[in-house]
C-alpha cells in the first residue's frame, strides 16, 4: 500500500496501522458528549470574571502563550496539556471562534479546549465562527459522488483525481488555508511522536473527516458553541451585527424566503435574548439535520443558498460572506461580518446600538476580521456601547512609528516573517459589577514585545474618556504601551487592579504613552502619542 496515497483516498479508505493509529489518537483528543442543549444567555454574580480570547486558528504556540498570562486560566502543573488546563473559581471563559486551520495545534488546541468545557460545563462557552462552520462541507463534498463538484464562489472545476487530491484543493482554494493539510500531518507525527514522513496522506485525510465524524474533536464543539452568548449587559459573536443581521433568523427550511430588513424602525421591537434563543434554535435543527443524514448525496456547496436541501445547508450558508450568484448578496450574518470599513473601524447604524442599549447591551465583544496587534476598542456615539474586537491574527503586517515625533522615514517595520504566536498575544477581562454591567481589561503583549493594556469602565478617569476614539487625522486609541524605553514600568500587576472581580478605584491611573493605530485593509500602522497630544488631536 502506497502510504502517500492512504488505498486511493477514499471517503474512510486505507487501513494502515500508522493511519489506524494516528486516527484513533486524533479521535481521543476530544470526545464531549453534551448533557444538555446549550442556552445562549446567562447571568454571573457581581465579581465574576470572563476571559475572552477569539481566533486561535489552531495556532499552538500562540494559545500557551495565551494560557500563560491569562489572568483566569492556568496549568496546574508543569505539564502544558488538557489535563492540567483550569479554569479559576468565579471567572467565566469564552472562546470566540475559529479554532482551526492556520496552525500546528488544530486537533490539540480543541482537545484542551473541549476538555475545558469538560471540566467546567457551565462556565465554558463556545462561539462558532466560518472556519468551524464550513468544516461541514467535508462530509458530503469528500464523497466519491461528489469530488468533480466545485463550489458556486470559485470558478474553476476541483481536482477529484482522488478524495485526497480533493481536500487539498478546498483546503487551499476554498477555505483560505493552503498550508492546514501539511499542518496537520506535522501535527499528527508531533502527537504520534514519530517523525512526519511516516504519516501518510491518507492519515492526514482520515483525520479530516474523524474529527467531523459522529463523537469527533470538531462536532463536539460545534454542538456546545453558540452564534450569539450573551452574559449579563455583554453581547459575543464572531463577528459583528448591522442593519441586516441585527434580529434576523434565517430560514428554517428551503421553503421559507426572508427579505432583507431596511427599516431602522423595526430594531425597537428586537428582544436580544429571544433572538439569540432562536439562532440557537436554529443552530441545533441544522445539526440535528445533518447528524439524521450523513450519507446524503446533496452537495451544498455547487450552488450554495438557503433554499439548497442539502442537510445544514442553511447553517453552512449564515457562515458564508456572500449568497450565491446571480445577485450575491451579503449574508445577513454575525458570523462573517466585521466593524471594519477598507480596515478602519466603523460604527453600527444608531438605531441598533439604541436598541442594544434598550435591552440592557453595553458591552460587545467579537473578533473575526484582524486589526493590528492589539485588541481594537469602538465607542459608539452619544450611546453607552463599547465594542471590543480581539482578533490580532495579522500582527506581522504591523508598521511602528519609530516615535510620536519620529520623522516619516524613521520606521521599524516587523519582520513579515513573524507569526503572530512568537509575540503577540492578548487577554479581553470583563469583570461584573453589582449593577449588572460589566467593566473591559484588555492586557498582553503587542508586535515589539512590549506590553499593553487597556482599561474601560466609569471612572476610570483618562482612559475612559480616549479609549476607542478617534483622532482628527484618523489615528484609532487602542490602550496604553507599558515600557521601560518610554519611561514607564515594565511589568503591569494586572492581579493590583483587581478585587473582587472588580477594578480598584485607588490602583486606576494607569500612567504610558497612548497605542495609536490607523489601518488600510490588514495592512496597520502603530504610533505613540503623549497625553498632551491627544486633548489636541481627538475628535
Amino acid at each position: 500500500e502506497d502510504k502517500n496515497n492512504g488505498g486511493g483516498g477514499k471517503v474512510g479508505g486505507g487501513s494502515s496501522p500508522m493511519r489506524r493509529s494516528a486516527t484513533c489518537l486524533a479521535r481521543a483528543f476530544g470526545t464531549v458528549t453534551p448533557t444538555s442543549h446549550p442556552t445562549a444567555s446567562k447571568s454571573v454574580k457581581p465579581g465574576a470574571r470572563i476571559g475572552f480570547v477569539t481566533d486561535v486558528e489552531g495556532n499552538l504556540s500562540f494559545w500557551r502563550r495565551y494560557v500563560a498570562q491569562s489572568q483566569i486560566l492556568y496549568w496546574e502543573d508543569s505539564e502544558e496539556c488538557s489535563e492540567s488546563l483550569r479554569l479559576r473559581d468565579g471567572c467565566e471563559f469564552v472562546y470566540g471562534g475559529d479554532t482551526v486551520d492556520r496552525g500546528l495545534g488544530d486537533l490539540r488546541v480543541k482537545h484542551e479546549l473541549l476538555a475545558l468545557k469538560r471540566r467546567y460545563p457551565d462556565r465554558v462557552h463556545f462561539i462558532l465562527g466560518n472556519r468551524d462552520i464550513n468544516k461541514l462541507r467535508l462530509l458530503s463534498e469528500l464523497q466519491p459522488h461528489a469530488l468533480d463538484k466545485g463550489v458556486y464562489w470559485v470558478n474553476e472545476a476541483p481536482d477529484s483525481s482522488s478524495a485526497i487530491a480533493k481536500l487539498k484543493w478546498m483546503l487551499t482554494r476554498t477555505m483560505g488555508c493552503p498550508h492546514t493539510f501539511e499542518y496537520r500531518r506535522l501535527e499528527l507525527a508531533q502527537m504520534s511522536q514519530i517523525d512526519s514522513k511516516r504519516i501518510g496522506d491518507g492519515d492526514v485525510f482520515d483525520s479530516f473527516l474523524d474529527m467531523v465524524s459522529e463523537g469527533g474533536s470538531h462536532w463536539e464543539y460545534l454542538q456546545h458553541a453558540h452564534l450569539a452568548l450573551r452574559i449579563n449587559d455583554t453581547l459575543f459573536i464572531h463577528g459583528a451585527i448591522d442593519h441586516e443581521s441585527y434580529g434576523y433568523i434565517p430560514p428554517s427550511s428551503p421553503d421559507e424566503v426572508r427579505q432583507p430588513n431596511s427599516d431602522p424602525n423595526s430594531f425597537v421591537d428586537v428582544d436580544v435574548i429571544e433572538w439569540t434563543q432562536k439562532l440557537e434554535q436554529f443552530k441545533l435543527k441544522e445539526l440535528e439535520d445533518v447528524d439524521s443524514n450523513r450519507r446524503s448525496e446533496s452537495v451544498w456547496g455547487m450552488e450554495g443558498g438557503y433554499e439548497n436541501r442539502a442537510p445544514g445547508g442553511r447553517l453552512m450558508q449564515y457562515g458564508m460572506g456572500r449568497c450565491p450568484p446571480p445577485k450575491r448578496l451579503r449574508t445577513r450574518s454575525v458570523v462573517y461580518n466585521d466593524f471594519l470599513e477598507k480596515g478602519c473601524p466603523k460604527y453600527p447604524d444608531g438605531s441598533i446600538c439604541a436598541s442594544l442599549g434598550e435591552n440592557g447591551i453595553r458591552r460587545l465583544v467579537s473578533g473575526h476580521k484582524p486589526h493590528g496587534d492589539a485588541p481594537l476598542f469602538i465607542r459608539c456615539p452619544k450611546t453607552d456601547l463599547m465594542i471590543c474586537t480581539g482578533d490580532t491574527s495579522y500582527s506581522s503586517n504591523v508598521i511602528w512609528d519609530g516615535s510620536a515625533d519620529s520623522a516619516e522615514d524613521n520606521q521599524i517595520q516587523i519582520s513579515e516573517n513573524m507569526f503572530r504566536g512568537d509575540v503577540c498575544t492578548n487577554e479581553i477581562l470583563l469583570m461584573a459589577d453589582e449593577y449588572g454591567g460589566t467593566n473591559i481589561v484588555a492586557h498582553g503583549t503587542v508586535s515589539t514585545g512590549e506590553k499593553f493594556v487597556a482599561i474601560t469602565g466609569e471612572d476610570m478617569g483618562n482612559d475612559n474618556t480616549w479609549l476607542g476614539r478617534a483622532t482628527t487625522d484618523g489615528w484609532w486609541i487602542k490602550g496604553r504601551i507599558l515600557s521601560p524605553s518610554r519611561g514607564n514600568t515594565s511589568d503591569f500587576p494586572l492581579q493590583d487592579f483587581l478585587v473582587d472581580g472588580g477594578l480598584k478605584d485607588s490602583k486606576l491611573r494607569v500612567t504610558g504613552d497612548w497605542l495609536l493605530t490607523k489601518s488600510e485593509g490588514f495592512n496597520v500602522r502603530n504610533r505613540i502619542a503623549g497625553e498632551d497630544e491627544l486633548d489636541s488631536i481627538v475628535a
